[in-house]
């Protein structure tokens, strides 16, 4: 039986805390084999955020400069295109509970198997020190 004192709402309220109403918006200034140079973000994102590019491309901020900043694609970055637009998804963030014990996540906290991640209470950075056990 469920604890009557436990909100069965406080993960989707957790998780609708975390959206941001506006998103930071660059543009794919140059492209490579391994990574991309992202202009318009370098002062709105940190080291680690995610980005996403044009409709489908996801990677992650390796390095910021002056005016630009590095982009590791996820996949490739064959048919990506000069000009593109690079909406800041800021950084990872997870929400574990215990009904996460003796699952396999890959690495971007995705289930490995058939059966969706139950969500947490407390978001925390992906980065973050792990719970105690």
């Amino acid at each position: 039986m469920a604890d009557p004192h436990q909100d069965p709402f406080n993960p989707l309220r957790a998780q609708l805390r975390s959206v941001r109403k506006t998103r930071d918006i660059g543009t794919v200034a140059a492209l490579a084999r391994s990574h991309l140079d992202v202009t318009g973000l370098q002062s709105a994102v940190a080291i680690g955020d995610r980005l996403r590019i044009g409709d489908a491309i996801h990677g992650e901020v390796l390095s910021i400069g002056q005016g630009f900043c590095r982009v590791m694609a996820d996949g490739s970055t064959a048919g990506l295109r000069l000009g593109m637009s690079a909406v800041n998804l800021g950084s990872p963030m997870i929400a574990p509970c215990d009904g996460w014990r003796g699952r396999i996540i890959d690495p971007y906290c995705s289930a490995m198997h058939d059966r969706p991640l139950p969500l947490g209470t407390v978001p925390r950075a992906i980065s973050s020190a792990p719970p105690p056990p």
